[in-house]
């Protein structure tokens, strides 16, 4: 959110008066506004109407703003009337009937435009005009330090009776530009701490800040990874989708499901683990409304959106589910394609906990694909499960005159950590549907004699460009 600091409006401004059209073409360019008013008495710091009055001064701004939106309007007005009366528009003339309803609210009733009731329609001509007088207005009180601390100010009780009248159900919020003045002069957070218990008051720049937010109609939700958590601002009502397009538009694309536990939730049980324990970790899908403070791990499929085929993910192999038949029964492969890229990252290093098994692919003609291996392993061991089964694919065998991986380096590599190794090609289908096998035998293996309640049995895959797989066994194309 940007605020924007505009210097004070006087009495005629609508008219030129003061700063007048430079001031309300500055509110103009904005969505929402924190209409600030004077409360306290200062012989240093002088008033352009003399004394100190806010119930006048909020009274002087509302109607200068109502009388800019007025001029606007008859402006705007006046020439789509001789489109539609004389020059018999048909297309225009919604939009010309909506404005005649602006005016009888501006001009007839004197009151401001976000008062009326208004149809889908009228909205989409509003949006158009980006009239003053339909933005939300917060009104900031500003008090001296001294009214502040006690909590006390003769102006408080006039200033809720007015906005009562002209502007119901807009929030108030009393401050003091003074003390939050002290406190920002303060060296460190213990200092300002000190500062607050000992006046026993705290800043209430937060409630400004999240207030305004609620007034434009805004929330947040987070992700989070091992070494970072980020904030995503998203209009309300934000659909699962639509939020994780935030992050980047593939995962709007490809966006499969989203993982969410809410904050206060996630604080009361006191970990994530604690948070599914305790049922309070939920499966969405597209038609989720994201809540403010949910914190949200998307999975999507990552070949989604790509118009070009070439440029699928690493191992080219674009599952979202598999079933394979494997010792009489059938196998489903869930398979997360985390493509292994940079701007991922603190997504990516997120699929790897409750993994099963982990297919790591790098590109035999593309030596830095190789390189990342060793990285990648590392992330894997710090982030999935002790006894995930993991597996290396050197892609793109058929490409021998391009080789830039020796395939002894592929095994080598495999052989340090003892986990499985082949070669592959996707273009080709070579050993494709023998990989996965292998690593579905390596899970059974492991899982033997666990009882399973689903049906087919369920299997969890999880792949990134640079992929993994288990003990170390070799295999030739």
């Amino acid at each position: 959110m940007n605020v924007v600091d505009i210097a004070g409006l006087v009495k005629g401004a609508a008219e030129g008066q003061g700063l007048g059209n430079a001031f309300l073409s500055h509110i103009n360019a904005c969505d929402a506004i924190f209409h600030l008013c004077r409360a306290f008495e200062d012989p240093d710091v002088t008033h352009v109407e003399g004394e100190v009055d806010p119930v006048r001064d909020l009274s002087i701004i509302s109607e200068e703003l109502r009388l800019k939106d007025e001029e606007k309007l008859m402006i705007n007005l006046d020439k789509l009337e001789k489109l539609v009366t004389r020059g018999g528009d048909k297309k225009s003339k919604p939009e010309y009937e909506t404005l005649l309803k602006i005016k009888d609210v501006l001009t007839e009733e004197k009151k401001h435009i976000r008062f009326a009731d208004w149809s889908a329609h009228d909205i989409e001509v509003l949006n158009k005009y980006l009239f003053l007088t339909s933005k939300p207005c917060i009104y900031l009180v500003n008090l001296s330090d001294k009214d502040f601390i006690r909590k006390k100010n003769k102006w408080l009780p006039k200033i809720k009776e007015w906005v009562d009248k002209n502007d119901p159900g807009a929030p108030i919020i009393p401050f003091s530009g003074a003390y939050e003045h002290q406190l920002a002069e303060l060296e460190t957070d213990a200092d300002r701490k000190a500062y607050e218990e000992e006046h026993k008051c705290g800043s209430v720049l937060d409630k400004i800040i999240t207030t305004g937010y609620k007034a434009l109609q805004l929330e947040y939700f987070f992700t989070a990874g091992p070494d970072e958590v980020k904030a995503w601002t998203i209009q309300k009502a934000t659909k699962a989708p639509q939020a994780a397009g935030r992050i980047h538009t593939d995962f709007e694309k490809g966006f499969i499901m989203a993982e969410v536990m809410h904050y206060a939730d996630f604080k009361e049980e006191g970990s994530e683990a604690a948070a599914k324990a305790a049922g309070k970790y939920r499966q969405q899908g597209r038609n989720y409304v994201v809540e403010d403070g949910d914190i949200i791990f998307f999975k999507f499929n990552a070949g989604a959106g790509l118009k070009d085929a070439k440029k699928n993910s690493a191992g080219g192999i674009d599952f979202k589910i598999k079933t394979i038949e494997l010792r009489g029964k059938k196998i489903k492969l869930q398979i997360w394609d985390t493509a292994g890229q940079e701007r991922f990252h603190t997504i990516t290093t997120s699929y790897y906990r409750g993994a099963m098994g982990i297919m790591l692919v790098y590109d035999i003609t593309n030596e830095k694909s190789f390189d990342n291996i060793v990285k990648w392993l590392r992330n894997i061991d710090e982030h999935a499960n002790e006894d995930v089964e993991k597996m290396i694919l050197g892609n793109k065998c058929d490409m021998a005159d391009k080789r830039a991986v020796r395939k002894e380096r592929g095994e080598n590599i495999a052989r340090e950590h003892d986990i499985r190794f082949m070669e592959t090609s996707a273009k080709a289908n070579t050993n494709i549907e023998l990989a996965f096998r292998e690593l579905a035998e390596a899970i059974l293996d492991k899982i033997a004699g666990k009882e399973t309640t689903d049906n087919p049995d369920r299997v969890v895959v999880n792949r990134s460009t640079g992929e993994r797989l288990p003990a170390y066994k070799a295999c030739c194309t």
